[in-house]
């Protein structure tokens, strides 16, 4: 196989890989559902990338296992940035929800109307509190008590110490 061949092909599996994402990601609320965009798009990308492993192992071209798994991937890793950057970000906009939001009322409001967007119907209409409860029970980093009260995890205390250490080293603002 010429070089000019392995290229096309290694772009053609990868164009494949992230088409057949896309598709099951559309079909997600009838596969799975865990609530949680970031989480179903793992888990649809796992699933892509053994349907991709099982075409590869198909397959009659003379692929030896190391270009096999360098296929596999690099495809998750186009995926993974596919969801973070699509999905995940949209979901979570605040941005786009405001531009929606000034849309609906004309293309126009107040700085009062747009702050009032961003403190009280933001949240409300985005379900924030609720949506960010379901992922960090689903994470692990919380959990609900039985009088109804959420405590934090050993899980958790990981995680902000973890995203702590980032938050200095790239001089982001600190969250105590």
């Amino acid at each position: 196989m010429s070089i000019f061949e392995k290229i096309f092909f290694s772009g053609l599996f990868i164009a494949v890989q992230v088409f057949v994402w896309a598709a099951l990601m559309a079909l997600k609320p009838a596969i799975l559902g865990t609530g949680v965009v970031f989480y179903d798009g793992i888990l649809v990308a796992l699933l892509t990338t053994f349907l991709g492993g099982l075409a590869l192992w198909v397959l009659k071209k003379p692929l030896d296992l190391f270009v096999r798994l360098l296929l596999l991937s690099n495809s998750l890793v186009i995926i993974m940035l596919f969801l973070v950057l699509g999905p995940v970000a949209i979901e979570r906009s605040l941005s786009l929800f405001l531009l929606s939001e000034v849309r609906s009322r004309g293309g126009q409001v107040s700085e009062i109307q747009f702050e009032s967007l961003v403190s009280h119907e933001y949240p409300q209409k985005m379900q924030v509190s609720e949506q960010r409860i379901r992922e960090q029970i689903a994470s692990g980093n919380l959990e609900k008590m039985l009088d109804g009260n959420l405590r934090i995890t050993d899980g958790g205390y990981r995680v902000l110490a973890i995203t702590g250490w980032v938050r200095r080293i790239f001089g982001l603002r600190r969250l105590d």
